[in-house]
């Protein structure tokens, strides 16, 4: 009787540890997922920013500002800036 109540025990462990190794691989998916999603994220704001900011520069060269004080204030080259002209 000792040895069938290892043997249940045993067989316990075995069921307990397959499915914590199942749930373990589904959490990593799941995280994975959500990175790339993140990511994604992330490069649509950039993207949006980035929009933001052309836009923005655009109306700077409108109102005839200098464009080095465009590209001090915006962080772009003057190459950049002179190519939206």
């Amino acid at each position: 009787m000792l040895g069938n109540n290892r043997q249940k025990i045993k067989s316990r462990k075995i069921q307990v540890y397959k499915k914590n190794k199942i749930y373990t691989s589904k959490l990593d998916e799941y995280k994975n997922l959500i990175d790339e999603k993140l990511e994604m994220m992330e490069k649509g704001l950039e993207l949006g920013e980035k929009e933001t900011n052309l836009k923005i520069v655009k109306k700077m060269l409108e109102k005839k500002m200098d464009i080095n004080l465009i590209s001090e204030l915006t962080g772009l080259t003057k190459e950049e800036i002179e190519s939206l002209l």
